[in-house]
């Protein structure tokens, strides 16, 4: 999705925020200048509308996606790449950000929701902004017949 060798800004506005009933985050539709469209994430705070960029060199606001190494100390993003132009595979799910700990040499260290600290090289992309959707913890499953409704088998300790 991200391309690291396209030294220009592709801008996309925000046409709509929708609920998908695969995965505990938003998402939301975005249009590409050429008309292209294509899905992301939703970041919370994002709004129909808006439009936000991807590339190297873009301005530091929510549901921009730039690389690493670019981002400041101390900003909370998600959707973010292990290896460089595979995708966001990290920090996806509903109400989650890493933060920005520092930078050691070509690499950048990426305090994860679960406390790990990893070290994630300067030209992966991530997203500015914690995902969409954080009442998703709130919810609750009541019984034991919901878990099976949704396919998970009972387990024992």
């Amino acid at each position: 999705m991200f391309s690291n060798s396209d030294a220009t800004a592709a801008k996309m506005k925000v046409v709509s925020i929708e609920y998908d009933p695969n995965r505990t985050a938003f998402i939301s539709l975005v249009v590409y200048r050429d008309g292209e469209k294509r899905y992301i994430l939703y970041p919370e705070g994002l709004k129909v509308g808006d439009e936000i960029e991807q590339g190297p060199d873009v301005e530091i606001k929510v549901g921009n996606a730039l690389p690493i190494g670019r981002i400041p100390v101390g900003m909370n993003i998600h959707n973010i790449e292990i290896h460089r132009e595979r995708g966001g595979q990290l920090v996806r799910s509903a109400g989650l950000s890493a933060k920005i700990m520092g930078r050691e040499g070509d690499y950048t260290l990426v305090k994860l929701p679960s406390g790990e600290i990893r070290k994630i090289h300067n030209e992966c992309y991530a997203t500015i902004g914690v995902v969409g959707n954080a009442d998703w913890i709130n919810v609750m499953i009541g019984k034991a017949g919901r878990n099976r409704w949704l396919g998970r088998r009972p387990h024992v300790l």
